[in-house]
């Protein structure tokens, strides 16, 4: 009778357990470029062309947008790439914000590199906070969970 008893008893104890754990490390330094280029000039296009003909010639380049419309609330990302080929759009949750969903685009876009073995990838994107926290981002407990998978 007392062996019963003790079969269903729960073990307790006031430290928590610890597992040691081989981590690799996956974050690391982004290199971030501001173009200053000014986004419905007219000659936007061309000089965005020649920093990329000067400064990544060799890279793959991939846009990233988001996007709110303000009547409906509607939230929606767009990653383009001409070589290679990838053109992919997502509807995400209504209440997410611009910047979120901007952070979203570029975590897709860096799977999508992942996914086509893309070795030397250029991001593309108009959302200059977005550079800056992805530029200033630290392993602490304040980073959101957007910022932790884009940084992957």
């Amino acid at each position: 009778m007392e062996t019963r008893k003790q079969a269903y008893k729960i073990w307790s104890s006031e430290l928590l357990p610890t597992f040691q754990k081989d981590t690799v490390q996956h974050a690391h330094c982004i290199n971030t470029v501001n173009s200053n280029l000014q986004k419905f000039k007219t000659k936007t296009p061309n000089e965005f062309s020649e920093i990329i003909n000067r400064q990544f010639k060799n890279y793959n380049i991939i846009f990233t947008d988001a996007s709110v419309d303000n009547a409906t609330k509607f939230v929606g990302v767009g990653i383009y790439s001409e070589n290679p080929k990838i053109k992919y759009s997502e509807r995400l949750p209504d209440h997410w914000s611009v910047f979120s969903a901007e952070m979203y685009a570029i975590g897709r876009a860096i799977v999508c590199a992942e996914e086509k073995k893309i070795k030397n990838l250029l991001i593309a994107s108009d959302s200059l906070s977005s550079i800056q926290k992805l530029k200033k981002w630290r392993i602490d407990s304040n980073n959101n969970i957007i910022s932790v998978k884009v940084e992957k």
